[in-house]
């Protein structure tokens, strides 16, 4: 019976592993709050559509308007209403642990 193994890395050997940076096993991603971040792109590759990281993490409410406005079809002055009440907001409510 044949076994093959590879080395325990830890994350940093992983980041600065040659075999990966050759494979571009990582993409970087800008995003506001934190400028260009590294992220392990999808494991798998396929022959006809390979899969990308278009985007980092999003920040809280950053896509508030278009998912109401565009997914839901939130009329303009719902959505204003709901915002000037504070239902939709991109800011954490200060009452909550």
């Amino acid at each position: 019976m044949l076994f093959r193994s590879s080395p325990l890395q830890d994350e940093e050997q992983l980041f600065r592993d040659p075999h990966l940076a050759e494979r571009n096993f990582y993409s970087a991603v800008e995003t506001v709050d934190t400028g260009v971040r590294s992220y392990q792109r999808p494991l798998w590759l396929m022959s006809k559509a390979q899969g990308t990281i278009r985007r980092g993490p999003v920040a809280l409410g950053e896509d508030n308007e278009y998912l109401y406005k565009e997914v839901l079809h939130t009329p303009d002055e719902l959505y204003d209403r709901l915002v000037a009440r504070g239902d939709i907001s991109d800011t954490p409510d200060p009452s909550l642990p």
